[in-house]
């Protein structure tokens, strides 16, 4: 196999509650097989962005608690997979991959957000933190494969979103 790339990152520290790190990745990933042609790896999508952006407020008589709000984004290339074997599939009524075409066919780009709101308690003997988290805010609907439809029979592409809504609590003494 042989993988290369470059990769970029720019970071923000903590500067009056405001930070970010924005990271960028271009990249190549492929295998050679019992022949000599170079195919993609399964995980060849080719680029990946980064953003995570955040502010902090500090709050409370002394100005000791933490409030902070969070937003990640995150775009990447797609999933790699094998053409699809029509005539094959037709006739055994499920998805046929031509496997002499390893991970030739891209899927669309995938494009996903998470925003976090975090509270923090400081004590003179605890610390107390409350967090809320959305994972996939924006309700992407992710590339999961393919399926065969038996009433049309026609083979169609599975995307299935997975909104995650996460509460925490954690207390450290």
């Amino acid at each position: 196999g042989k993988n290369y790339g470059i990769e970029i990152t720019l970071e923000q520290y903590i500067n009056k509650g405001f930070y970010y790190l924005i990271s960028a990745s271009a990249f190549d990933s492929k295998y050679k097989g019992d022949t000599d042609n170079w195919y993609n790896t399964r995980y060849n999508r080719g680029f990946l962005l980064n953003a995570l952006v955040g502010k902090e407020f500090n709050i409370g008589k002394e100005k000791q608690n933490l409030l902070s709000f969070n937003v990640k984004f995150s775009l990447q290339g797609g999933d790699r997979y094998s053409r699809i074997d029509n005539e094959n599939s037709i006739l055994s009524q499920d998805v046929v991959y031509n496997e002499n075409t390893p991970f030739t066919e891209q899927a669309s780009n995938s494009f996903i957000s998470n925003v976090s709101i975090n509270y923090e308690w400081n004590k003179k003997k605890t610390t107390q933190k409350l967090s809320f988290k959305v994972i996939n805010a924006n309700n992407f609907k992710e590339f999961q494969g393919h399926r065969y439809n038996l009433k049309s029979q026609k083979i169609e592409e599975q995307r299935d979103a997975l909104l995650i809504p996460n509460l925490s609590y954690k207390i450290s003494f």
